[in-house]
């Protein structure tokens, strides 16, 4: 899943411009993309980020426009604003869903949402953003949250019984592993990244299914971090002695994108004939098939 938050903007700015304004902790120097997919604003912009500050302003004639900022990770923060308003943002760049974007109620409100979600399954959220629907139903929090809702329904290519993709992969050990050297083995593919808050969490679920897995199975940590400082980390903390995968792509990683996966952290279960057998951010989900 593409980790997607947005922004109500309106405080008062600049007739005929949209202004977006803030400050990002430990992303000193970056260059972001900004765009409009309902004509907010023309083509596709670049918000410039020194010593963690930010000032971004556009043209925009229209009351009510999504700007969406593309992060190096390919998650996305959605800002709702329009002509004449100011969103301020104010966060960690390496905890996207704690940052704070202010300038009105309904901006603390979804900032409020996307905290209380933080490191929840898709399903928990589910029922949190449908009691966010049903209260504040007249809002463009709403209808962003119905859209959100009804885009992150699982793909075809993630239900049980999908043919996997024909995939090779170059671990960070040097060894090359493809869907043709698996043929006739179990395969766990967890996705996840540094940057998802919790979401690390995957290796210590590898661990447990090699111990409790009754057949040989084969695990790959997949993760999609841009960082490579912060992955080494891990695997040094975490003593990773599997399969560690990483190509610094985020989800625009190939296979991550061709599975579609869109939230984090993500578990896809082959069996040994290359089909899912299951799939989904819940863990209790892929134990139950392997006990």
């Amino acid at each position: 899943m593409c980790l997607a938050l947005i922004a109500l903007a309106s405080c008062q700015g600049r007739k005929g411009e949209m202004r977006i304004k803030g400050h990002f902790a430990n992303l000193n120097e970056a260059q972001l993309c900004v765009l409009s997919p309902d004509g907010g604003m023309e083509g596709i912009d670049t918000i410039h980020i020194r010593d963690g500050e930010f000032d971004w302003r556009t043209p925009c004639s229209q009351d009510q426009a999504t700007f969406l900022i593309v992060y190096p990770t390919y998650s996305t923060l959605a800002v709702f604003g329009g002509s004449g308003q100011v969103a301020h943002i104010e966060g960690n760049a390496q905890h996207l869903s704690a940052v704070s974007v202010s300038g009105n109620p309904s901006n603390e409100l979804y900032t409020k949402y996307r905290q209380e979600t933080d490191s929840l399954s898709d399903l928990q959220k589910d029922s949190i953003r449908i009691r966010y629907i049903r209260q504040y139903g007249n809002i463009p929090l709403s209808r962003f949250l119905e859209h959100d809702w009804l885009s992150r329904r699982k793909p075809e290519s993630l239900q049980k019984g999908q043919k996997i993709p024909n995939f090779t992969l170059r671990m960070r050990s040097g060894q090359s592993i493809g869907s043709l050297d698996l043929r006739g083995r179990n395969v766990l593919i967890a996705f996840w990244a540094n940057w998802k808050g919790g979401s690390g969490i995957v290796n210590h679920h590898i661990r447990k299914a090699r111990r409790i897995c009754a057949r040989p199975l084969v695990c790959i940590s997949y993760s999609l971090d841009v960082d490579q400082g912060a992955l080494d980390y891990v695997e040094r903390m975490d003593s990773i002695t599997w399969h560690s995968y990483c190509d610094q792509m985020g989800f625009q990683s190939p296979l991550a994108s061709r599975l579609g996966i869109r939230t984090l952290p993500y578990y896809v279960l082959v069996d040994e004939h290359g089909r899912i057998a299951e799939s989904s951010d819940q863990w209790t989900d892929i134990e139950k098939h392997l006990q």
